[in-house]
Parts: C-alpha cells; sequence; structure tokens
C-alpha cells in the first residue's frame, strides 16, 4: 500500500492536472460554441426563464433541437447554473467540465477495485488526465458526450453491487443506467445489453437475489418509461402527449432510418478503428497523436485479452465472480451497436461511440499492469522500463498539450461549419442601436438561428417561430436571415475566422463597408440611401415600394428587383436613370388586376451601377393623353 499522504498528494496533482487540461482557455478552445451546444444552452436558458423550449414546449422529455431530437440531460443540468451563476461560454461548458471529474474519479476506484491496489487507482487517474481523447472531447458541450462519464457511474456501480452484494448498490445501479438513457439516445440500444449481461453474470455467481434483481429494475424501469412513451409516439405515428408540465415530445423528423444492419461487421471494425485511433472529426480527435497515442495500441489490446481470458476462467468456475468482466460487458455491448448505426461512412465516430471510451481507457491501465506484472525481470530492470515507459508517456503528453493550445484550432478549422463564437457585443449594440440609421434595413447573420436565438435571449414566445412551418429549420427571425444569398442593399455579419474570409472579400469587391470587430467583420449597405430600399417606402402618393432587393450574380452582373403596390390599377412601367443612360425594367404584369401590384426587374452592371453619379428610380403611368411620371427616388451611393 503506498503511504497516505503520499497518495493524497499525488492524487490532488493529477486532479489538478485534470483540472488545467479541462479548464485552461476553455472560453477560446474549442473555438465557438458548437451548433448542438448553442441549442442546448438556448433551451436552457428559455426553460429557466419562460418554462418551454424554443418551441414553445413546456419541459419536453426530448428536446426538438433541430427537428430531429436532441436528449434532455445536459440541458436540464444547465437551467439550475445558469439560474445561479447566469449565462456566458463558461457555465454552458460547466457541465462538461464537472463531468470529466466524475468520469476520472469513477474510473480510478473501478482500477483500483479491479487489481486491489492503490497504485492502480493512481495509474487511471494519471493516464486518464493525458490522454488526448479525453481532453477533446470533454471540452465543449456536446450533450451525447456525457454518455462517457454516465457509463463510468454505472460500471462503478455495478463493480460495487458485484463485490459488496448491498441493496443501495442495486439501486444505484438501476439509477445510473437509467439516467444514461437521458445521455443518448443511442444508449437505449447499448445498455439494456449491458445489464442483461451483467446480471446473468451475476446470478450466474449467486450474487443476485430476486429482491436485487428489482431493486435495479424498477428504478431502470421507472426512469427508461417516459423515453419509451416518446419512442412509441414517434414510431406509430401517434399525437403529442403532455403529462403535467411535462412533454412526450412528437419530433418532425425521426432519425429511426439511421438504424441498419447493412454492413454489420464493417460497421464494428470501423468503430475500433475510430475509437482506438482516431475517427477523422477534426473536433474529436487528432491524426497526430491518436484517441489515446499510438503507444497504447498494444496495451489496450494486452487489456482487452485480459479480461477475456478472466471471463473465461470465472465462468469454467476455476476463478471467482471477477468486476473485470464488467467493462468487457460494457464494450461488447458498445461495439454490437455500432452494427447497427447507419452505413453511412464514418457515422461511428467517436462521438456517437463515445461511451466505449471508459472500457478503452480501462482496457490501457489493465494492460500496462498485466504487463509490468509479468515481465521476467529483475526488481531494478523492471523499475527501468517503467521509467522509460512513464517518460514516453509524459513527453507525448506535452507535446498533445502544446499542440493542443497552440496548433490544434488552426488545424482543425474545417469544424467552424459546426462552432461559431458569440456575437461580439459591438455587434449587437449596433445592429440594435435606435441611433443606426440601418436599423429597417436585413441583416444577414453567418449561421444557423440558434446562434441568434442565444446571442440575443430572445422571448421564445416572440420569435415567431412555428411548429406548423417546420419543412425546415428557420432561415428568418423578424428582419434577421440564416439563409444565403447575397442582397447588396442588406447588412452581413461574418465569422471572422476559417471559410468565411473568401466572402468577406467578395464584399470588399462590392464596395461594402467594413466594420471589423473581435471575432465578425460587419459589412455594410454601400447604398446609403435606406429610404429608397427599406420595406412599405412611400414614392408618392399614387406608389408604394413594398419591397427591393439587389442581389448580385456571380457574372458581375447584378439584379434590381421589387414589388410596387399601385394605387389605381392602371399600366406603368419603370425605368432606371444611371448618368445619361435609361434602362428600362422588365415589369410583371399578370398581378396588377389582382390586387395592384407590380412586379419589376432590372439587369445591371453592378460596377457601372456604383460608379455611377446618378441614379434615378422612376415609376411612368399610363393616361389616357399619354404618360405621366408617378414617382421618382434617387439611389445614393456613399461608399466612394
Amino acid at each position: 500500500m503506498l503511504q497516505k499522504n503520499k497518495k493524497i498528494i499525488l492524487y490532488i496533482l493529477f486532479l489538478g492536472l485534470i483540472g488545467f487540461m479541462h479548464i485552461y482557455r476553455i472560453d477560446q478552445l474549442p473555438r465557438g460554441l458548437n451548433v448542438d451546444e448553442a441549442g442546448a444552452a438556448y433551451d436552457a436558458f428559455a426553460l429557466g426563464k419562460y418554462g418551454v423550449d424554443r418551441w414553445r414546449e413546456s419541459w419536453p422529455l426530448y428536446l426538438i433541437n433541430y427537428r430531429d431530437g436532441q436528449n434532455i440531460l445536459y440541458t436540464y443540468l444547465l437551467v439550475p447554473v445558469f439560474l445561479i451563476f447566469g449565462t456566458s461560454i463558461y457555465t454552458v461548458r460547466s457541465v462538461i467540465i464537472f463531468s470529466a471529474f466524475v468520469m476520472g474519479i469513477c474510473g480510478a476506484k473501478i482500477a483500483k477495485k479491479v487489481f486491489q491496489s492503490d497504485k492502480a487507482e493512481l495509474l487511471f487517474l494519471g493516464m486518464y488526465a493525458i490522454l488526448p481523447v479525453f481532453t477533446i472531447t470533454l471540452r465543449f458541450g456536446l450533450e451525447s458526450h456525457l454518455m462517457m462519464s454516465a457509463a463510468t457511474v454505472m460500471l462503478w456501480c455495478v463493480s460495487k453491487a458485484a463485490l459488496e452484494e448491498k441493496g443501495r448498490y442495486f439501486v444505484a445501479l438501476g439509477i445510473a443506467s437509467g439516467v444514461t438513457l437521458y445521455t443518448y439516445a443511442l444508449s437505449y440500444l447499448c445498455v439494456p445489453f449491458f445489464l442483461l449481461l451483467s446480471l446473468l453474470y451475476l446470478i450466474y455467481w449467486k450474487k443476485v437475489r430476486l429482491r436485487n434483481f428489482f431493486q435495479t429494475a424498477v428504478p431502470f424501469a421507472l426512469l427508461a418509461a417516459p423515453l419509451l412513451v416518446v419512442q412509441a409516439i414517434n414510431f406509430f405515428d401517434l399525437p403529442q402527449l403532455k403529462i403535467g408540465v411535462f412533454t412526450f415530445t412528437k419530433l418532425p423528423k425521426y432519425r429511426s432510418s439511421e438504424l441498419t444492419l447493412n454492413l454489420f461487421l464493417k460497421k464494428i471494425f470501423g468503430a475500433v478503428f475510430h475509437t482506438v485511433f482516431y475517427d477523422g472529426v477534426s473536433y474529436n480527435s487528432t491524426p497526430k497523436f491518436g484517441c489515446f497515442y499510438y503507444l497504447s495500441v498494444p496495451f489496450i489490446a494486452v487489456g482487452l485479452i485480459w479480461s477475456i481470458y478472466r471471463l473465461g476462467r470465472s465462468i469454467g468456475d476455476r476463478e471467482k465472480c471477477s468486476i473485470a468482466v464488467f467493462p468487457l460487458f460494457w464494450c461488447m455491448a458498445e461495439y454490437l451497436m455500432a452494427g447497427f448505426l447507419s452505413d453511412q461512412p464514418g457515422y461511428t465516430n467517436l462521438t456517437r461511440m463515445n461511451g466505449v471510451l471508459i472500457s478503452l481507457a480501462i482496457f490501457t491501465v489493465e494492460g500496462i499492469w498485466i504487463t509490468f506484472r509479468r515481465l521476467k525481470l529483475e526488481a531494478k530492470w523492471k523499475k527501468t522500463v517503467a521509467v522509460i515507459l512513464a517518460s514516453a508517456y509524459f513527453v507525448s503528453f506535452l507535446a498533445f498539450a502544446g499542440y493542443y493550445f497552440d496548433g490544434f484550432d488552426k488545424d482543425a478549422y474545417p469544424y467552424k461549419w459546426l462552432f461559431f463564437e458569440e456575437y461580439d457585443k459591438d455587434a449587437l449594440q449596433y445592429l440594435e442601436s435606435d441611433k443606426n440609421e440601418y436599423r429597417s434595413a436585413q441583416i444577414y447573420l453567418p449561421f444557423v438561428y440558434t446562434y441568434y436565438l442565444w446571442w440575443t435571449k430572445a422571448n421564445p414566445f416572440e420569435t415567431n417561430i412555428s411548429m406548423e412551418e417546420m419543412g425546415a429549420d428557420p432561415e428568418q427571425i423578424g428582419r434577421f436571415h440564416m439563409s444565403q444569398g447575397h442582397n447588396l442593399n442588406g447588412e452581413y455579419l461574418f465569422y471572422r475566422f476559417g471559410y468565411s474570409e473568401p466572402e468577406i472579400e467578395l464584399f470588399r469587391q462590392w464596395h461594402f463597408k467594413e466594420h471589423v470587430m473581435g471575432s465578425y467583420v460587419l459589412m455594410t449597405d454601400p447604398f446609403g440611401n435606406p429610404e429608397f430600399f427599406r420595406d412599405n417606402c412611400v414614392l408618392s402618393d399614387e406608389v408604394t415600394l413594398q419591397k427591393a432587393y439587389l442581389d448580385a450574380k456571380d457574372d458581375g452582373k447584378a439584379l434590381l428587383y421589387g414589388w410596387l403596390k399601385l394605387r389605381d390599377q392602371k399600366p406603368c412601367e419603370v425605368t432606371l436613370e444611371l448618368d445619361d443612360e435609361s434602362l428600362q425594367a422588365q415589369v410583371i404584369s399578370e398581378q396588377l388586376e389582382e390586387n395592384g401590384t407590380v412586379t419589376f426587374i432590372f439587369e445591371l452592371d453592378y460596377e457601372e451601377f456604383y460608379q455611377s453619379d446618378k441614379k434615378l428610380f422612376q415609376v411612368f403611368c399610363e393616361e389616357e393623353d399619354g404618360r405621366r411620371c408617378c414617382a421618382q427616388r434617387e439611389i445614393l451611393s456613399d461608399g466612394e
């Protein structure tokens, strides 16, 4: 046994290292909020303040998110955090940081139970602190990544139940297993299988009495029941159900099609590769170091083989009940689950397989422990080998830590389509200021609507997001657009990093005014006459400009188009004078007889249009005695 003081010092040291790797620059790495992270954060804010999610559903038992569902545990844990500490990127990621500590401590306790040694406990904790996969995946609040921590608690509970045979540990096992179901929907496949294997094994060893079985089964069934109702509603296309404040959610898009038996074994092999080596998803892992460092791969294999060996000896009555089998059972359940997943390339990535990582970490420690136990060397040589191995891991860790906090974000920038930083405060103040002359202009944002909701902390009852219009995710909230396209009389907020740089350069070519902020560039309309471009602009007593757009095309041309409302239903002609040249619009007048609305379209050379000194928009109405100018407005440029 280690000296108590020495163990405490090392324990604190390793916990401090875990804290550093998971907290240092947490607001910057990974840069920005993941799309699901932003969705969970806003839903938590809305539930805490208004009692509904973004779709105005009261305390849903499965979140709608982007129409295809999201697990609730992370969001529900965020609600009290936000209410106590407020909303920030720190509080959004506080739950995943807490789960990282839970996983490390419970995993260390499992290792101690397997080998009945304080050294094994410290070995796990030290390895967990430095392994790349746990740093990378447990630094942002992706709700499904809670599964690995919940699974670790579940493994600790079943180990305690097997060793001590006390009812409270069987109850804890049932609760931990049920709670795991709320971390990730894929756990529905592997948790019941794991419980079945574990309980059968304990029954074989007469470790489970009838009351113990019910002590596990009852809390698990009670926690699983609401999710079974949700699945039944969606699978059988039943109406959404509400009991009290809780909503049993009907999803617009049910993802059962993502399960298939096609390529069963290939998907399992793919899952093994993605979890042992790397998965190709830049925000989950890096090929430079692998998930566990490549030098751990032989130890994972040794630990796996040793666990299978212990299972065989145990079932053959040559060895007593071994808790080393439970990480093996969980590993089997996870990889079996992979065979049922979609056969899309790369689908069995670390996010979907994150639960198995605790088993692989335990196998790593088991492999190292067994290898050194079986080495036929004198004590001094065995110590030398241990120092060499520890040095190799330490050097690998230093290289990884330096890379993660310096080069990882730059190398992994393609993940920017899933990660965006919160909006700069000065951008929000500019766009929402009453003094902003473009306050009525259309604003185009670079990403999905949840970032706007989170940015503004919008009231879900005022955002006009409608369940009836959910053919697709919302592309507009008020005057803020999240859709693509180039409307040259709008304002654009661009993310400064990654793929948006070509877009920024394009708008520079179009003479947009550039306002550089911390993480964003605001590009504002080069035409300083919002009176013309704004909605429902009165050009005269007879003509109202309902909407007008100036859109760029790829060939250097632009389209100026819009809708006019005429007081009297009469034929009209729409023209645009550019210096000495007069252009006549194509007028689509089929609607004229219905409601007095005229659609006009001009095709322009953008450079000529922008650089012309005079841009006079005119509407001529046909009268019995000839043509009369019934409205005109000059379009001004102030970007020169």
